[in-house]
């Protein structure tokens, strides 16, 4: 889940760039490539922009709409999951980034 409407907003700071230009906030659910924010989309929704000011962007409203989108993007995986299986195969270098991530999160200690 991308926080941006791709292929047009591209990178790690989507949501102040849509701010900034007066857009709805968007998230796109697509299938990774080894290229950056680039693959097969295949569901795009628009989150409105009221109330911004007093929410964590960061935090919560990222986290929020990515999640939201995730729920509205689940029955579409859900139908081609053996697809997408071998689609994630055929690209190991999002595999690999997919595991380190994966790795990076589980060294992290409880405080």
């Amino acid at each position: 889940m991308h926080p941006g409407k791709l292929p047009i907003e591209r990178g790690s700071t989507t949501v102040y760039y849509s701010i900034l230009n007066n857009r709805n906030v968007s998230v796109t659910a697509f299938y990774m490539t080894a290229d950056i924010d680039a693959g097969r989309i295949f569901l795009s929704k628009k989150n409105i922009r009221n109330h911004l000011k007093s929410v964590e962007l960061d935090r919560w409203f990222d986290c929020g709409i990515r999640a939201d989108c995730f729920k509205h993007a689940l029955p579409y995986i859900k139908q081609r999951i053996p697809k997408a299986l071998r689609l994630m195969k055929n690209q190991r270098n999002t595999m690999s980034f997919i595991r380190f991530k994966h790795v990076a999160i589980l060294s992290l200690k409880e405080e």
